[in-house]
């Protein structure tokens, strides 16, 4: 008896559905003239659009890529002066730090594995500090102390940032001088022709007297 009612009664289930679903149905589509005109017109905006987002990703992409190499290389010089201090410390006999002595041990030690047909081997060479071996700044020929070659070193990698940061920044153009023009009134002008024309008088009359001479 269960399962007649179940069967009988499955009907209006799906009768249900579909009432529910022609409710939801959209009852009317209007046409957009505007909108129309809109997207048939505005392709080339819309291309000048996706072109000016795609160069606004490419100026983010390298201003960051720029920013990722100056933030290795500052990485990289703080490095190579930690190390330049700890050898100048080393080379002046200037007990280390815990750090700087853990820091010696790791790049001192050069780890070197070597596989074979039956086993794995792990090589590891310690290098010895050779004094010889640094060059003249790191060793401070000058015999600066290491406070000294610590501040000398901080300067120079301060001024290749600085260097690099003029480097990046625009350049400013030059401004064009105008000319500046200055009106006369007509006194001033008159004036002015007629020393011209006595001038040329002058010059004139000594022409003709040394011709005159020259004749003689």
């Amino acid at each position: 008896m269960a399962d007649n009612t179940a069967l009988l009664t499955s009907g209006a289930k799906i009768y249900s559905k579909k009432r529910k679903a022609k409710k939801e149905q959209v009852e009317e589509v209007t046409f957009d003239p505007k909108a129309r005109r809109t997207f048939l017109t505005g392709f080339h905006k819309r291309k000048q659009e996706r072109r000016e987002r795609a160069i606004t990703l490419a100026k983010e992409k390298e201003r960051e890529e720029r920013r990722e190499m100056r933030r290795e290389k500052r990485d990289q010089e703080r490095q190579t002066i930690a190390q330049k201090i700890r050898e100048s410390k080393i080379f002046y006999g200037v007990p280390l730090s815990e750090d700087e002595e853990d820091e010696g041990e790791d790049e001192d030690e050069e780890v070197a594995v070597l596989t074979g047909e039956d086993s794995v081997t792990t090589v590891t060479v310690t290098k010895d500090f050779d004094p010889t071996n640094i060059d003249d700044e790191s060793l401070g020929l000058k015999k600066m102390t290491p406070n000294e070659l610590a501040v000398d070193l901080k300067r120079k990698a301060e001024q290749a940032d600085a260097s690099e940061s003029e480097e990046e920044a625009p350049k400013k153009k030059a401004k064009k001088k105008t000319k500046k023009f200055r009106y006369e009134t007509h006194a001033k002008r008159r004036d002015r022709n007629s020393k011209t024309a006595a001038a040329k008088s002058k010059v004139a009359a000594r022409h003709a007297a040394s011709g005159k001479k020259s004749k003689k």
